[in-house]
């Protein structure tokens, strides 16, 4: 939503961007899938730690706002806990159904917001993706707005799932490609028509992935 952004979303862009983009060559691809307006759940791979901040110099380049999920245990350190408030992030009690957390992100998404969430659950550097969790399906559902697959590729360089390295690229390239939005049926609420939207979900954000890392191999980032 235009306007949307508070002016801690403006600022906290541009200080993070300054660093990101002093360490990487970062290119977005097919930001204009991304709505201007409206609701929806974004939903990418998840390669690194670092991948939620560029996905949100992504949004924050179209004027939007991210939120996604974060676990309670990182509301509960003193700076940490504060950023995470600041920028309206959700605290989620991982390893429980937490339906409150999911009951806020469907009334965010459903109020015009965007929400973001990594259905893989974790990260993952192997090169088959891990099978989709059902949370984005559910809420996109839940809300009636569209999901927004994205692949990424690049942020692993620096910080793969085991740390932070220090390692050839310097500065590494990384690309996000935004892929169409994939309307969903609101009334598609039983389990097996959640699971056919999560399938089709990930079979996009894989070949997003792949294109993602295609582009970054060009520029000298192939693994």
């Amino acid at each position: 939503m235009p306007g949307e952004r508070t002016f801690i979303w403006k600022i906290g862009p541009i200080v993070f961007g300054a660093f990101f983009h002093l360490i990487f060559r970062i290119r977005f691809v097919g930001t204009d899938n991304l709505p201007s307006t409206g609701g929806g759940v974004v939903a990418p791979n998840h390669i690194s730690s670092l991948d939620p901040v560029v996905i949100e110099l992504l949004v924050t380049g179209r004027d939007r706002t991210l939120h996604f999920f974060s676990g309670t245990e990182f509301f509960a350190r003193p700076v940490i806990g504060h950023g995470l408030r600041a920028f309206d992030q959700i605290p989620l009690n991982r390893g429980a159904n937490d339906t409150e957390a999911m009951e806020k992100a469907v009334a965010l998404s459903r109020g015009g917001r965007l929400f973001g969430l990594f259905p893989e659950g974790k990260i993952n550097n192997e090169e088959a993706l891990l099978r989709g969790r059902r949370g984005a399906a559910r809420i996109a559902v839940g809300s009636g707005t569209p999901l927004i697959p994205m692949g990424i590729w690049g942020t692993q360089v620096r910080w793969p799932g085991s740390g932070l390295t220090f390692r050839r690229p310097w500065r590494p390239t990384v690309v996000v490609v935004v892929g169409e939005p994939l309307q969903v049926d609101p009334n598609a609420t039983s389990a097996r028509e959640i699971l056919h939207i999560t399938n089709d979900l990930m079979a996009r954000i894989e070949q997003l992935r792949d294109r993602a890392r295609a582009i970054a191999g060009r520029n000298g980032v192939a693994r």
